[in-house]
């Protein structure tokens, strides 16, 4: 019964550790007239999980609309290369970037969209690899 009891206990202290969490900013669109601020916790190395707020912002194409929504997101990071699985309702993109000394970026296609999107990511120093 102890030997049970003690994994318990180191099971609990185990999962009660703090997991890493993080907020990116990103832009998105032809005209990176979506900004996006995300909030993701590290779920495992390299596998972050959250969500990422979107406003449809003025852009040199436009007056943004001011629009919100929220994705859930997946992202995992592998050496140089991010890859981003967001849904929202029945929207849904995947992305991929790669790491430059400038910052990150890539592109994306999403459903009901005419094609892939580009965009650009800033993370913290320390956690792009």
């Amino acid at each position: 019964m102890w030997r049970v009891l003690g994994f318990l206990v180191l099971a609990i202290a185990v999962d009660a550790a703090p997991a890493s969490a993080a907020e990116w900013d990103s832009r998105h669109g032809q005209c990176y007239d979506w900004e996006g601020r995300w909030d993701v916790r590290e779920e495992q190395p390299g596998l972050w999980v959250g969500f990422a707020d979107f406003v449809h912002i003025d852009s040199r194409c436009g007056r943004g609309s001011h629009a919100a929504v929220r994705y859930d997101v997946r992202v995992a990071i592998i050496g140089e290369d991010l890859f981003v699985y967001r849904t929202a309702g029945p929207s849904l993109c995947f992305a991929h970037g790669r790491f430059r000394p400038e910052g990150m970026n890539g592109y994306e296609p999403c459903s009901g969209s005419p094609g892939p999107n580009p965009f650009a990511m800033r993370l913290p120093f320390g956690e792009s690899k």
